[in-house]
This record gives structure tokens, C-alpha cells and sequence, in this order.
């Protein structure tokens, strides 16, 4: 995440390249970035893998100006509510308060300055949404 938003800041806060929007791996992301910053961080890789074992997921909105980093959570699978939410993100049509809510889910996403979807026990120390 410290990568695309350092990008961003140096790309009138767009935080992918052009043709790099969509959804894939964070390694494949870690790729696509690290011509851009191979000099800032050298020795940083983001972690490829959630506690489950499966590879984090960065969607990035068709219009480059958001982003989401995901895991399918325990059971590998996004749940409806999680899937519908990436979508309504990539598509660019969200609300300034749909980044905002957390919602209990099996699914972790992370959007810029938000745990948007978290377990329950994640959630619940953090207390409610602002």
C-alpha cells in the first residue's frame, strides 16, 4: 500500500499506471511497481501471502482512483456482500461512505485509511465506524 500511495502522489493521484487496473495478485503488483520504485525500496516486498496461505488480492478501479487490498479469508472464497463491494469499487461507483462502514465478513479488504471488511474479533477492538 506504501508503494501505490507514494506512486500516486507523484501521478496526480492516480494510483496504478495506465492499462494496470483490474484485480490481481500483490506479487503481481509488487512487479508491475517495482521498476518505478526499485531504488526506494530496494529491500521491501509487500506480503503475498494472508494467514490462510493464499495470495492477497489488490483490485484497482477502472479509473485508477481507488483501490482495495483483499483475502479470500478462511475458506478461500469471497463472500457476496465482499464481492459485490470490489465490484461496485472497480467499477467506480461507491460513495465516499461505502469506504467508510465496516462490515463483519470472513473476507479482510483494505481500502485507503479503512478496514473495510474484517472478522468479527478484528473488528470489535477497533469499535464502531466513523
Amino acid at each position: 500500500m506504501t508503494a501505490l500511495e507514494a506512486y500516486a502522489t507523484d501521478n496526480d493521484e492516480l494510483y496504478a499506471p495506465a492499462g494496470r487496473t483490474g484485480d490481481c495478485v500483490v506479487s503481481a503488483l509488487d512487479h508491475q511497481l517495482e521498476w518505478y520504485y526499485e531504488n526506494t525500496y530496494p529491500t521491501r516486498r509487500a506480503p503475498s501471502v494472508d494467514p490462510w496461505g493464499r495470495p492477497y488480492h489488490i483490485v484497482i478501479s477502472n479509473s485508477r482512483k481507488l483501490y482495495a487490498l483483499y483475502s479470500l479469508g478462511p475458506d478461500g472464497k469471497l463472500e457476496e456482500i465482499a464481492e459485490q463491494f470490489l465490484e461496485s469499487l472497480k467499477q467506480d461507483q461507491l460513495r465516499a461512505g461505502d469506504l467508510k462502514e465496516r462490515q463483519t465478513s470472513r473476507n479482510v479488504i483494505v481500502v485507503p485509511g479503512n478496514l473495510r471488511f474484517a472478522p468479527a474479533e478484528v473488528l470489535r477492538p477497533l469499535g464502531p465506524s466513523r
